[in-house]
């Protein structure tokens, strides 16, 4: 070369080079000059490239340190910019950019559920410009479940809880929702169900104590801040056991069976009442035992377990949704016999008598009848009035009336 300028040729793209340039005349070479900077062997004027590779399945963990590692292609070396929900990215306390060469960095201190989303970079050179869009998502706890925490539909034993879903998922779908009341003895707050939607009924409370509740949603990173009731409900029906029924009357008996009647309770509580169970005992006896039940929208009733000669006494329970009411007042008491029976007396003691004079004349004569059917004695047709005559009427407690006269 006798210029002092000239072109290496046959060099390989990537490589890196150093070059030196020597003086050569008739004496020979001189001493080599000094060795050029380092250089890759590479095109001069090249349109941005972004390599993509890197770009795919970004998904991290709320806390967690993000690099994102991108290598870019161009000649002169592009201007490179990041941006995130239409704004360019800038170094903060929390984000750091390094752009060297043919690489750029992207840092995140420490990710948080609200940088999660769509990031762009666009490279730029006087060739042209290449862009790419790219998602991140981090993933987290779910937010607080929306409220309000509702309550409804309160019985002395449950109620039901209905919410609206977390605002933020956390990126993975909420799996189920944990469930706690408070305590009334404890104080604390303890697990009383879970489930997979945003209602849900509770059981196992005791009735007449206060009760809170809090909700919260679950998925895979871990539980959401908890969603609490505003204030305590009490574990109570919203309706109570109705007052007791009229006392039953007495409408019809035989030997086998009583037919009762009764008034409904002055209020059924604010529920209707169910059905009505008749009690009975045996006036000789202490204990009550249930013998029917009937419709709530009945009164009356015929009971049939009974014994003939036996003498019971009734009273009725109204049940409705809360429970049994008090009982009512005790029936009369009624005798397991014939209402109506036509009278009978019994001739066996009437046969002819003869006794000498100035002794006693006794006749018994026992007469059966219901109603207890009017005696009276006559002699020759006519009543008899002689005050040396006495009648005496007893009655006599057995199957039926019977007098004995």
């Amino acid at each position: 070369i006798k210029r002092n300028r000239g072109k290496v040729t046959k060099l390989e793209e990537g490589q890196q080079y150093q070059f030196r340039v020597k003086a050569v005349n008739k004496a020979g070479p001189g001493e080599p000059s000094e060795p050029t900077l380092s250089h890759t062997a590479r095109a001069r004027f090249v349109k941005p490239r972004i390599d993509r590779s890197n770009l795919e399945n970004l998904i991290f963990k709320v806390g967690q340190c993000v690099m994102i590692d991108v290598d870019v292609i161009g000649e002169p070396p592009p201007q490179i910019v990041w941006t995130f929900q239409d704004k360019d990215i800038v170094t903060t306390d929390n984000f750091r950019i390094d752009s060297v060469d043919n690489n750029t960095k992207l840092f995140m201190a420490k990710a948080q559920r609200v940088y999660g989303g769509k990031y762009i970079i666009k490279a730029t050179n006087s060739v042209g410009m290449d862009e790419a869009q790219f998602d991140v998502t981090i993933l987290g706890k779910p937010g607080k479940p929306g409220g309000p925490l509702k309550v409804a539909d309160v019985t002395k034993n449950g109620c039901k809880l209905s919410w609206n879903p977390p605002e933020d998922d956390g990126g993975s779908p909420v799996e189920y929702y944990e469930i706690e009341k408070l305590d009334p003895l404890t104080g604390q707050w303890l697990p009383c169900g879970k489930s997979n939607g945003t209602e849900a009924n509770i059981t196992g409370l005791q009735e007449g104590k206060p009760y809170k509740f809090r909700v919260k949603a679950v998925n895979k990173e871990g539980e959401s801040e908890e969603l609490e009731t505003d204030k305590a409900i009490i574990a109570k029906n919203p309706f109570d056991v109705p007052t007791k029924p009229g006392k039953p009357q007495l409408k019809d008996w035989d030997k086998d069976f009583v037919e009762l009647a009764w008034a409904p309770p002055e209020s059924d509580g604010g529920a209707p009442v169910q059905k009505y169970v008749v009690q009975m005992r045996d006036k000789d006896e202490r204990n009550w035992v249930d013998v029917l039940t009937v419709p709530g929208d009945r009164n009356n009733g015929r009971v049939q377990d009974v014994i003939e000669g036996h003498e019971y006494e009734f009273r009725v329970v109204a049940i409705n949704k809360a429970g049994p009411s008090p009982h009512s007042d005790v029936s009369n008491s009624v005798i397991a016999k014939p209402r109506f029976l036509a009278p009978y007396i019994d001739r066996k003691n009437l046969m002819k008598k003869v006794i000498p004079s100035g002794q006693t004349l006794k006749i018994i004569a026992d007469i059966k009848g219901e109603p207890p059917p009017a005696v009276k004695w006559t002699i020759k047709g006519k009543p008899i009035t002689n005050n040396r005559v006495i009648i005496d009427k007893r009655k006599e407690k057995k199957k039926e009336n019977r007098l004995r006269t």
